[in-house]
């Protein structure tokens, strides 16, 4: 009788709305009791916020169409009418449905869900997602903002956490975890189409997998955006998987362990807003081991689709071609500054520590096919591949490598890899300027290029282990103002020396020169030449130094009498 009774009430209720934050939870101070009164019941009675105390873990798949505010944490019903919160309130669908699926109706709707932990969705139907589900029908817009909450060991058919279908769908996380959640087919943890995500505020994309046996899906271990899907991560973390941000630790059986992008869909890694990396690490493409997967953080295809890297930590990724990231039919990376600001103006970029797989894996860092990639201000090192150590590419791409450090690469067919080529660029093009390439130890040479077209210029290339440092065939190109420790296999070799360049600690891996160094004051400006050496210091025209056939330095560093000073320890 006390049910129908309350049925009543809330119906009674829903003629004005319940305009002011009710409580549910199973104390004598809520306004309903859970007893008794679902969520679902308080949805339908239009309520505009519901605040659940943690009391007790809610069994329910709640069903939204239209705005509301959903928050947990609550010790109990006098914290929740007080606002006072610790922790999260647990739903748990049950395996029946997703946790929360949500519709639009006729106008923008705004969804915001506090504090909660969803868990133990499954997909249904057109209800993709696992953990949210989220499909926009009449085009009036949906927004989503999930706010100190997790949304974790759910399962669905694309997006294991979350599922998001519409041009005008958006989701903002705010100090919330997508983890644990698999997809049967894409995106397990995000599935994005058309719409946007925003990650902000210690957010992050953990340990979720896409698992397929087809190699026509298993596609984005953690997250998915296609057809137009914008992303932008402002959260990351230089420190542990377990620090739970940015992109970490998902996997997927075919591309994309940690994010595949396709369709002109647009990621954008942001850290000159915050003052940290933004992470995409310890992610694995082909974790069913057939041999299919590229791409372990990254792979992205088709023209318009773009990943855009401002201040990014790609570290410790693994996959059969392309252990960090592979661009391909006319994609483009973009790692750099963005418009001269970044994190840290010294240490903006990392490339480091990615896998090709052993068993005839092409680029450590980075593979491409026919892809579009523009790289300046990075560090990249210590990554692994049978060929192409560092990149490899074919079939027309388009490759510029500027303002950067490229060192201790590869290990000499050490540990099962071959470590064949550092760069290996085939029927490509491809411009190296102003980089400093140190003590990478490949098999064969330095540089392989057969067809497309090539322009080294302004860099040192250093590596005495192969010591050759250019196979070239069937190509001629512009090699100017280099300063290299053999010149074996080069064709123009103009402005240039063989010479040692005087780094300043070969040992502990400094790189810079010193300001007496051969590769002071060397060469001439170019079209392809930036503004600023490889830390974001000026070029300047170094009045100790005379000019050779210019006033920048070759390579990434350009050389300040305070380097000179610091490093011979008169500070």
């Amino acid at each position: 009788m006390k049910k129908v009774f309350t049925f009543i009430g809330l119906m009674l209720a829903s003629v004005h709305s319940l305009a002011v934050p009710v409580t549910l939870g199973n104390d004598a101070n809520c306004t309903y009791n859970i007893a008794n009164t679902s969520i679902q019941n308080l949805v339908d009675a239009f309520a505009g916020e519901i605040r659940v105390t943690k009391q007790v873990e809610i069994i329910e798949n709640i069903q939204i169409d239209r705005s509301i505010t959903i928050q947990g944490g609550y010790e109990n019903c006098n914290d929740a009418a007080l606002g006072i919160k610790n922790g999260v309130t647990t739903i748990n669908g049950n395996n029946q449905a997703p946790v929360i699926s949500i519709s639009d109706g006729n106008d923008l709707i705004t969804v915001i869900i506090d504090s909660l932990k969803l868990k133990n969705g499954v997909g249904l139907g057109s209800q993709h997602g696992g953990g949210i589900s989220v499909r926009e029908t009449n085009n009036n817009g949906i927004k989503i903002v999930l706010r100190r909450s997790i949304v974790s060991n759910n399962n669905g058919n694309f997006g294991g956490g979350v599922f998001l279908y519409g041009p005008s769908v958006s989701l903002s996380l705010e100090e919330s975890k997508i983890l644990s959640n698999e997809a049967v087919y894409n995106g397990g943890g995000i599935y994005c189409h058309q719409g946007f995500v925003r990650l902000s505020k210690d957010s992050g994309i953990i340990l979720n997998s896409a698992y397929n046996s087809s190699n026509s899906y298993g596609l984005g271990g953690g997250l998915y955006a296609g057809s137009g899907c914008e992303v932008e991560i402002r959260s990351g973390t230089s420190g542990s998987l377990f620090n739970f941000k940015g992109i970490a630790g998902n996997s997927s059986s075919n591309h994309g362990g940690g994010i595949y992008a396709q369709g002109g869909s647009v990621v954008k890694l942001q850290s000159y807003l915050i003052d940290e990396f933004i992470n995409i690490t310890e992610n694995f493409a082909d974790s069913n081991f057939n041999g299919s997967g590229e791409g372990g953080a990254a792979y992205l295809t088709g023209a318009g689709t773009k990943l855009e890297v401002y201040g990014g930590l790609i570290k410790e990724n693994s996959a059969v071609h392309g252990g960090g990231i592979s661009v391909n039919n006319a994609a483009e990376l973009i790692v750099g500054k963005f418009n001269g600001s970044c994190w840290n103006q010294k240490n903006c970029n990392q490339i480091v520590a990615n896998e090709a797989t052993t068993n005839g894996g092409f680029g450590g860092a980075i593979y491409s096919i026919g892809g579009n990639i523009d790289i300046s201000y990075t560090d990249i090192s210590d990554n692994r591949a049978d060929n192409g150590v560092v990149l490899y590419a074919d079939f027309g791409a388009d490759i510029k490598v500027r303002a950067s450090m490229v060192h201790d690469n590869g290990a000499g067919n050490a540990d099962g890899w071959e470590d064949i080529y550092n760069f290996s660029i085939h029927n490509s093009d491809f411009i190296m300027n102003h980089v400093t390439s140190a003590y990478n130890d490949v098999i064969g040479s330095s540089l392989r290029i057969d067809g497309g077209s090539y322009t080294l210029e302004n860099s040192i290339i250093y590596d005495p282990d192969p010591g050759v440092t250019a196979s070239m065939t069937g190509v001629t190109g512009i090699e100017n103002c280099l300063v290299v420790n053999s010149s074996d296999g080069l064709n123009q070799f103009t402005q240039s020396l063989v010479a040692f360049p005087n780094f300043i600690d070969v040992v502990n891996r400094d790189y810079h020169v010193r300001g007496h160094s051969e590769a002071a004051d060397l060469c001439p400006s170019t079209v392809n030449s930036l503004d600023q050496d490889f830390e974001g210091q000026n070029i300047w025209d170094d009045p100790s130094q005379v000019n050779i056939f210019g006033f920048r330095d070759a390579g990434a560093d350009e050389t300040y009498l305070s380097d000179t000073i610091f490093a011979s320890g008169f500070d």
